[in-house]
Protein backbone atom coordinates (compact mmCIF):
# COMPACT_ATOMS: atom_id res chain seq x y z
CA UNK A 1 0.00 0.00 0.00
CA UNK A 2 1.45 3.06 -0.57
CA UNK A 3 -0.54 6.60 -0.34
CA UNK A 4 -3.89 7.69 -1.83
CA UNK A 5 -5.84 10.78 -2.81
CA UNK A 6 -6.74 12.95 0.28
CA UNK A 7 -9.07 16.26 -0.38
CA UNK A 8 -7.79 19.32 0.82
CA UNK A 9 -8.53 21.00 4.39
CA UNK A 10 -8.31 17.42 5.41
CA UNK A 11 -8.43 16.04 9.09
CA UNK A 12 -5.16 14.19 10.85
CA UNK A 13 -5.77 12.64 14.38
CA UNK A 14 -2.76 12.12 16.59
CA UNK A 15 -3.71 9.59 18.88
CA UNK A 16 -1.92 9.19 21.85
CA UNK A 17 1.13 11.62 22.79
CA UNK A 18 4.17 8.72 22.44
CA UNK A 19 8.18 9.04 20.91
CA UNK A 20 6.78 9.02 17.49
CA UNK A 21 3.99 11.44 17.74
CA UNK A 22 5.90 14.32 19.52
CA UNK A 23 8.67 14.15 16.61
CA UNK A 24 5.49 14.69 14.12
CA UNK A 25 4.05 17.49 16.27
CA UNK A 26 8.02 19.27 16.06
CA UNK A 27 8.05 18.41 12.33
CA UNK A 28 4.87 20.15 11.48
CA UNK A 29 5.86 23.18 13.95
CA UNK A 30 9.24 23.30 11.59
CA UNK A 31 7.24 23.00 8.46
CA UNK A 32 3.46 23.64 8.35
CA UNK A 33 1.64 21.90 5.78
CA UNK A 34 -1.26 23.94 4.46
CA UNK A 35 -4.43 22.89 4.38
CA UNK A 36 -3.98 20.14 6.99
CA UNK A 37 -5.97 20.41 10.15
CA UNK A 38 -4.79 18.37 13.20
CA UNK A 39 -5.62 17.75 16.30
CA UNK A 40 -3.80 15.60 19.03
CA UNK A 41 -5.75 13.00 21.67
CA UNK A 42 -3.88 12.11 24.66
CA UNK A 43 -4.92 10.82 28.06
CA UNK A 44 -1.74 12.54 29.12
CA UNK A 45 -0.66 16.37 28.91
CA UNK A 46 2.93 15.01 29.03
CA UNK A 47 5.05 12.41 27.20
CA UNK A 48 7.55 10.76 29.35
CA UNK A 49 10.75 9.93 27.60
CA UNK A 50 11.32 6.80 28.63
CA UNK A 51 15.07 6.82 27.99
CA UNK A 52 15.82 9.03 30.86
CA UNK A 53 12.52 7.38 33.76
CA UNK A 54 15.27 5.61 35.58
CA UNK A 55 17.27 8.61 36.15
CA UNK A 56 13.90 10.39 37.16
CA UNK A 57 13.21 7.25 39.81
CA UNK A 58 16.86 7.49 41.18
CA UNK A 59 17.05 11.24 41.31
CA UNK A 60 19.30 12.44 38.30
CA UNK A 61 16.75 14.73 36.96
CA UNK A 62 13.51 16.55 37.59
CA UNK A 63 9.85 15.82 36.19
CA UNK A 64 10.46 18.49 33.18
CA UNK A 65 13.99 17.45 32.42
CA UNK A 66 12.74 13.93 31.28
CA UNK A 67 8.46 14.84 29.93
CA UNK A 68 7.50 16.71 26.93
CA UNK A 69 4.85 19.28 27.24
CA UNK A 70 2.13 18.18 24.66
CA UNK A 71 -0.20 21.16 24.81
CA UNK A 72 2.44 23.02 24.37
CA UNK A 73 4.29 21.27 21.51
CA UNK A 74 1.08 21.31 19.78
CA UNK A 75 0.39 24.61 20.11
CA UNK A 76 3.94 25.20 18.00
CA UNK A 77 2.69 22.83 15.09
CA UNK A 78 -0.71 24.36 14.90
CA UNK A 79 -2.15 21.68 16.43
CA UNK A 80 -5.26 21.46 18.85
CA UNK A 81 -4.68 19.40 21.98
CA UNK A 82 -7.52 17.17 23.66
CA UNK A 83 -7.14 15.80 26.96
CA UNK A 84 -9.08 12.30 26.68
CA UNK A 85 -8.87 8.48 26.68
CA UNK A 86 -10.06 6.82 23.71
CA UNK A 87 -12.27 3.69 24.02
CA UNK A 88 -13.00 2.83 20.62
CA UNK A 89 -12.86 3.77 16.59
CA UNK A 90 -14.87 2.88 13.69
CA UNK A 91 -12.28 2.84 10.95
CA UNK A 92 -15.29 2.46 8.75
CA UNK A 93 -16.95 5.90 9.71
CA UNK A 94 -13.47 7.20 10.32
CA UNK A 95 -14.62 8.55 13.60
CA UNK A 96 -12.82 8.57 17.33
CA UNK A 97 -14.96 7.40 20.00
CA UNK A 98 -14.60 8.58 23.77
CA UNK A 99 -17.13 8.80 27.25
CA UNK A 100 -15.10 12.23 27.50
CA UNK A 101 -15.77 13.59 24.41
CA UNK A 102 -18.40 14.34 21.40
CA UNK A 103 -17.06 11.94 18.09
CA UNK A 104 -14.23 13.39 16.12
CA UNK A 105 -13.68 12.25 12.81
CA UNK A 106 -10.80 12.33 10.96
CA UNK A 107 -9.33 11.83 7.50
CA UNK A 108 -5.97 10.82 8.55
CA UNK A 109 -5.25 8.49 11.76
CA UNK A 110 -2.24 8.26 13.21
CA UNK A 111 -1.80 5.74 16.43
CA UNK A 112 0.67 6.16 19.10
CA UNK A 113 -0.59 5.00 22.29
CA UNK A 114 1.73 2.85 23.81
CA UNK A 115 0.88 -0.51 25.47
CA UNK A 116 0.39 -1.87 29.00
CA UNK A 117 2.16 -4.87 30.67
CA UNK A 118 0.35 -7.73 31.06
CA UNK A 119 -1.16 -8.62 34.54
CA UNK A 120 -1.66 -12.18 35.95
CA UNK A 121 -4.30 -12.95 38.43
CA UNK A 122 -4.64 -10.36 41.01
CA UNK A 123 -7.14 -11.67 43.87
CA UNK A 124 -8.95 -8.51 45.94
CA UNK A 125 -6.62 -7.30 49.10
CA UNK A 126 -3.85 -8.13 47.03
CA UNK A 127 -0.41 -6.72 47.76
CA UNK A 128 0.04 -3.39 45.46
CA UNK A 129 1.07 -4.29 42.25
CA UNK A 130 2.14 -1.46 39.88
CA UNK A 131 2.91 -1.51 36.44
CA UNK A 132 5.46 0.29 34.73
CA UNK A 133 3.38 1.50 32.34
CA UNK A 134 0.94 4.29 32.51
CA UNK A 135 4.43 5.70 33.59
CA UNK A 136 2.85 8.36 35.77
CA UNK A 137 1.06 5.79 37.83
CA UNK A 138 4.29 4.25 38.29
CA UNK A 139 6.27 7.49 39.47
CA UNK A 140 3.32 8.23 41.60
CA UNK A 141 3.44 5.22 43.41
CA UNK A 142 7.18 5.49 43.77
CA UNK A 143 7.09 8.66 45.65
CA UNK A 144 3.99 7.75 47.56
CA UNK A 145 6.31 4.65 48.98
CA UNK A 146 8.88 7.05 49.46
CA UNK A 147 7.43 9.40 51.68
CA UNK A 148 5.85 6.51 53.44
CA UNK A 149 9.58 4.63 53.85
CA UNK A 150 10.92 8.49 54.90
CA UNK A 151 7.99 8.97 57.42
CA UNK A 152 8.53 5.70 59.55
CA UNK A 153 4.97 4.38 58.90
CA UNK A 154 5.78 1.12 57.59
CA UNK A 155 8.77 -1.54 56.27
CA UNK A 156 8.77 -2.88 52.86
CA UNK A 157 9.98 -5.55 50.86
CA UNK A 158 10.00 -4.77 47.12
CA UNK A 159 10.03 -7.00 44.25
CA UNK A 160 10.32 -6.53 40.50
CA UNK A 161 9.20 -8.76 38.01
CA UNK A 162 10.64 -8.79 34.72
CA UNK A 163 14.38 -9.57 34.12
CA UNK A 164 14.78 -7.43 31.13
CA UNK A 165 16.34 -4.33 30.90
CA UNK A 166 13.17 -2.16 32.15
CA UNK A 167 12.89 -3.97 34.71
CA UNK A 168 16.34 -4.05 36.39
CA UNK A 169 16.61 -0.46 35.51
CA UNK A 170 14.15 1.07 37.40
CA UNK A 171 14.60 -1.83 40.31
CA UNK A 172 18.40 -0.70 40.81
CA UNK A 173 17.04 2.66 40.49
CA UNK A 174 14.41 2.74 43.17
CA UNK A 175 16.99 0.88 45.26
CA UNK A 176 19.97 4.23 44.61
CA UNK A 177 16.32 6.21 45.39
CA UNK A 178 15.85 4.68 48.57
CA UNK A 179 19.58 3.81 49.87
CA UNK A 180 19.45 6.11 53.02
CA UNK A 181 16.43 4.86 54.02
CA UNK A 182 16.44 1.69 57.31
CA UNK A 183 12.73 0.53 56.52
CA UNK A 184 13.44 -1.66 53.67
CA UNK A 185 13.71 -5.51 54.26
CA UNK A 186 14.69 -6.55 51.00
CA UNK A 187 14.75 -6.28 47.34
CA UNK A 188 13.82 -9.28 44.77
CA UNK A 189 13.92 -9.66 41.13
CA UNK A 190 12.12 -12.37 39.51
CA UNK A 191 12.88 -13.58 35.96
CA UNK A 192 10.66 -15.94 33.50
CA UNK A 193 13.87 -16.38 31.42
CA UNK A 194 16.87 -18.81 31.73
CA UNK A 195 18.97 -15.30 32.21
CA UNK A 196 18.25 -12.33 32.92
CA UNK A 197 18.77 -9.80 29.60
CA UNK A 198 18.11 -12.62 27.25
CA UNK A 199 18.30 -10.53 24.74
CA UNK A 200 21.74 -9.07 25.54
CA UNK A 201 24.84 -11.15 25.14
CA UNK A 202 26.69 -12.98 28.11
CA UNK A 203 29.08 -10.38 28.56
CA UNK A 204 26.47 -8.29 29.75
CA UNK A 205 24.01 -11.02 31.61
CA UNK A 206 27.65 -11.51 33.44
CA UNK A 207 28.19 -7.95 34.50
CA UNK A 208 24.50 -7.10 35.63
CA UNK A 209 24.34 -10.32 37.12
CA UNK A 210 27.51 -9.59 39.71
CA UNK A 211 25.93 -5.32 39.95
CA UNK A 212 22.99 -7.26 41.50
CA UNK A 213 24.96 -9.46 43.79
CA UNK A 214 26.77 -6.59 44.98
CA UNK A 215 23.56 -4.71 46.22
CA UNK A 216 22.41 -7.98 47.88
CA UNK A 217 19.29 -8.14 45.41
CA UNK A 218 18.04 -12.09 45.00
CA UNK A 219 17.56 -13.02 41.71
CA UNK A 220 15.08 -15.43 40.70
CA UNK A 221 15.50 -17.36 37.07
CA UNK A 222 12.68 -19.51 35.40
CA UNK A 223 10.10 -18.27 37.18
CA UNK A 224 6.48 -17.12 35.86
CA UNK A 225 3.77 -15.54 38.42
CA UNK A 226 0.61 -17.08 38.38
CA UNK A 227 -1.13 -15.27 40.88
CA UNK A 228 -0.78 -12.48 43.68
CA UNK A 229 -3.14 -12.54 46.54
CA UNK A 230 -2.62 -10.64 50.21
CA UNK A 231 0.04 -12.64 51.15
CA UNK A 232 2.79 -12.60 48.12
CA UNK A 233 3.41 -13.88 44.92
CA UNK A 234 3.06 -17.55 43.63
CA UNK A 235 4.85 -18.66 41.03
CA UNK A 236 4.40 -22.23 38.35
CA UNK A 237 7.10 -23.59 40.57
CA UNK A 238 4.83 -24.09 43.75
CA UNK A 239 7.26 -21.44 45.20
CA UNK A 240 5.63 -18.54 47.27
CA UNK A 241 7.24 -15.37 47.58
CA UNK A 242 6.03 -12.79 50.65
CA UNK A 243 6.55 -9.23 49.31
CA UNK A 244 4.98 -6.17 50.23
CA UNK A 245 4.72 -4.19 46.90
CA UNK A 246 4.89 -5.55 43.24
CA UNK A 247 6.34 -3.55 40.27
CA UNK A 248 5.42 -5.16 37.09
CA UNK A 249 7.92 -4.92 34.13
CA UNK A 250 7.23 -7.62 31.34
CA UNK A 251 6.29 -7.78 27.72
CA UNK A 252 3.16 -5.57 27.03
CA UNK A 253 -0.08 -6.06 25.49
CA UNK A 254 -2.30 -4.27 23.53
CA UNK A 255 -5.34 -2.07 24.71
CA UNK A 256 -9.03 -4.03 25.00
CA UNK A 257 -9.94 -1.14 22.60
CA UNK A 258 -8.17 -2.37 19.60
CA UNK A 259 -9.22 -5.83 19.32
CA UNK A 260 -12.91 -3.99 18.49
CA UNK A 261 -12.12 -2.73 15.73
CA UNK A 262 -11.50 -3.66 11.92
CA UNK A 263 -7.90 -2.83 12.07
CA UNK A 264 -5.94 -5.93 10.74
CA UNK A 265 -3.57 -7.10 14.08
CA UNK A 266 -0.38 -9.26 14.24
CA UNK A 267 -0.75 -12.48 16.33
CA UNK A 268 -0.26 -10.74 19.34
CA UNK A 269 -2.82 -8.09 18.78
CA UNK A 270 -1.23 -5.46 17.75
CA UNK A 271 -1.73 -3.04 15.13
CA UNK A 272 -0.23 -4.89 11.95
CA UNK A 273 1.56 -2.27 9.99
CA UNK A 274 3.89 -2.17 6.52
CA UNK A 275 7.45 -0.98 6.35
CA UNK A 276 5.99 2.38 5.63
CA UNK A 277 4.96 2.35 9.18
CA UNK A 278 0.99 2.09 7.72
CA UNK A 279 -2.11 0.20 8.19
CA UNK A 280 -2.14 -3.26 6.36
CA UNK A 281 -5.71 -3.07 6.18
CA UNK A 282 -6.53 0.51 6.17
CA UNK A 283 -4.07 3.26 4.21
CA UNK A 284 -5.07 6.11 5.72
CA UNK A 285 -4.14 4.71 9.43
CA UNK A 286 -0.19 5.16 10.48
CA UNK A 287 1.05 3.59 13.76
CA UNK A 288 3.99 3.32 15.56
CA UNK A 289 5.40 2.47 18.94
CA UNK A 290 4.18 -0.60 21.34
CA UNK A 291 1.32 -0.77 19.54
CA UNK A 292 2.13 -1.79 16.39
CA UNK A 293 3.68 -4.47 15.17
CA UNK A 294 5.88 -4.97 11.45
CA UNK A 295 4.74 -7.46 9.91
CA UNK A 296 7.65 -8.04 7.83
CA UNK A 297 10.13 -7.31 10.39
CA UNK A 298 9.43 -7.91 13.93
CA UNK A 299 11.61 -6.20 16.68
CA UNK A 300 11.35 -6.28 20.37
CA UNK A 301 8.93 -3.55 22.10
CA UNK A 302 11.63 -1.13 22.88
CA UNK A 303 11.72 2.98 22.78
CA UNK A 304 14.76 3.33 20.96
CA UNK A 305 12.66 1.76 17.59
CA UNK A 306 9.96 3.74 18.69
CA UNK A 307 12.11 7.18 18.67
CA UNK A 308 13.76 5.94 15.12
CA UNK A 309 10.20 5.69 13.75
CA UNK A 310 8.82 8.90 14.41
CA UNK A 311 10.74 10.89 11.42
CA UNK A 312 9.54 8.31 9.02
CA UNK A 313 6.05 8.18 10.29
CA UNK A 314 5.95 12.20 10.07
CA UNK A 315 7.45 12.16 6.50
CA UNK A 316 4.95 9.77 5.68
CA UNK A 317 1.54 11.41 7.22
CA UNK A 318 2.92 14.36 5.40
CA UNK A 319 3.79 12.27 1.71
CA UNK A 320 0.39 10.86 2.54
CA UNK A 321 -1.75 14.27 2.57
CA UNK A 322 0.64 15.28 -0.37
CA UNK A 323 -0.47 11.84 -2.21
CA UNK A 324 3.19 11.26 -2.58
CA UNK A 325 4.50 8.37 -2.43
CA UNK A 326 5.95 6.69 1.16
CA UNK A 327 9.20 5.96 2.43
CA UNK A 328 10.09 3.04 4.02
CA UNK A 329 11.00 2.40 7.82
CA UNK A 330 14.42 0.48 7.79
CA UNK A 331 14.87 -0.84 11.51
CA UNK A 332 18.38 -1.43 13.05
CA UNK A 333 19.64 -4.93 13.15
CA UNK A 334 21.26 -4.45 16.78
CA UNK A 335 19.99 -1.59 18.50
CA UNK A 336 22.71 0.57 20.86
CA UNK A 337 21.63 0.04 24.46
CA UNK A 338 22.86 1.99 27.57
CA UNK A 339 21.32 0.47 30.49
CA UNK A 340 22.00 2.60 33.49
CA UNK A 341 22.74 1.05 37.49
CA UNK A 342 21.00 3.45 39.16
CA UNK A 343 24.44 5.16 40.06
CA UNK A 344 25.34 7.21 37.09
CA UNK A 345 27.25 4.31 35.38
CA UNK A 346 25.96 2.85 32.52
CA UNK A 347 27.05 -1.07 30.79
CA UNK A 348 27.04 -0.63 26.89
CA UNK A 349 25.67 -3.22 24.92
CA UNK A 350 24.49 -3.91 21.02
CA UNK A 351 24.91 -7.60 19.57
CA UNK A 352 28.08 -9.08 21.12
CA UNK A 353 29.85 -5.77 22.51
CA UNK A 354 30.32 -4.84 25.83
CA UNK A 355 31.56 -1.98 27.37
CA UNK A 356 31.07 -0.17 30.95
CA UNK A 357 31.97 2.47 33.19
CA UNK A 358 30.65 5.94 34.11
CA UNK A 359 31.94 7.63 30.56
CA UNK A 360 28.95 5.47 29.04
CA UNK A 361 26.21 7.16 32.01
CA UNK A 362 27.67 10.28 30.58
CA UNK A 363 27.57 9.32 26.87
CA UNK A 364 23.69 8.44 28.08
CA UNK A 365 22.65 11.30 29.40
CA UNK A 366 24.28 13.69 26.70
CA UNK A 367 22.32 11.70 24.20
CA UNK A 368 19.45 12.06 26.00
CA UNK A 369 19.69 15.74 26.92
CA UNK A 370 19.92 16.58 23.31
CA UNK A 371 17.40 14.62 22.45
CA UNK A 372 14.88 16.31 24.89
CA UNK A 373 15.99 19.75 23.57
CA UNK A 374 14.21 19.30 20.41
CA UNK A 375 10.86 19.15 21.63
CA UNK A 376 11.54 21.82 24.56
CA UNK A 377 10.89 25.18 22.00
Amino acid sequence: MTSAPVNPESHLILLGGGHCHVEVLRHFGDKPEAGLRITVISRDKFSAYSGMLPGLVAGHYNFHDCHIDLPRLAKYAGATFIHAEITALDCNKKRILSPAIAPIDYDILSINTGATPKLPQITDNAVPVIPVKPVEELLGAIEELYRQLYDRKRTCHITVVGGGAGGIEILLAIKYRFSRLNHITGYRLINSDTHILNKHNRHVQSKFTSVLDSHRIEVINNERILKIDSKGIYGNNDYFYETDIVIWATGVSPPDWIRTTDLALDQDGFININQNLQSTSHANIFAGGDIAGMCDMPRAKSGVFAVRQGPVLASNLRRFYQNKSLKAYMPQHQALALISTGDRYAILSRGCAYAAGRWFWRIKDWIDKRFMARYLK
